[in-house]
């Protein structure tokens, strides 16, 4: 991730006045803590941890953070357009097994982060993590199908930091485990 530092200086620049990180006594907002929980481990986790989930946190928690001091500036109405979609989805299939940032995305659709991240869930109906997992799942199902690839080695190529970690994510999205969906399409 980027220097926090640095990448809360820019965020604050690009989309959030000042009055948004003022002190609020008697101040309570469970979804903000819940987001503020949510980096929190993920910062534990230290370097194997995803930059995409991790910046996406980060922005979340400072919108939030934003909209309960009504401190946004001005806020993304559309969705990306269709070109630009297209250039961070190809992007993204092109580095499914990288730790791929969320500045690099915004970077390649030309907005910032925070307005990225609402135009990418505006136009897919997912954030890009979501659509990031959801990408390395249908590839681990091709090389599942069209290989005999151990399924550890598919998850390191896919992108998943274990075969468990794989494993967790394709059971909650096909509802089996990959061993059991492979069998199942066997030819």
């Amino acid at each position: 991730m980027t220097a926090p530092h640095d990448a809360l200086k820019q965020l604050v620049d690009e989309e959030v006045s000042p009055s948004a990180l003022a002190p609020r006594p008697l101040f309570y907002d469970p979804a903000l803590f819940h987001i503020a929980r949510l980096f929190e481990a993920e910062v534990g986790r230290g370097e194997d941890s995803p930059r995409l989930y991790g910046d996406s946190l980060s922005v979340a928690l400072l919108l939030r953070l934003a909209a309960a001091g009504d401190a946004y500036r001005t806020p993304a109405r559309g969705g990306l357009p269709p070109r630009r979609l297209r250039m961070v989805t190809d992007y993204l299939q092109e580095h499914l097994a990288d730790n791929v940032g969320l500045l690099e995305l915004a970077n390649i659709a030309q907005l910032s982060r925070s307005h990225f991240c609402r135009a990418f869930r505006v136009s897919t109906g997912l954030s890009p993590h979501q659509w990031l997992v959801i990408a390395r799942i249908e590839k681990a199902k091709e090389l599942l199908v069209s290989d005999k690839l151990p399924i550890a080695d598919i998850a390191v190529l896919t992108g998943f930091s274990d075969q468990a970690h794989l494993s967790r994510h394709f059971s909650r999205i096909v509802g089996s485990s990959p061993g059991a969906w492979r069998r199942q399409v066997a030819p």
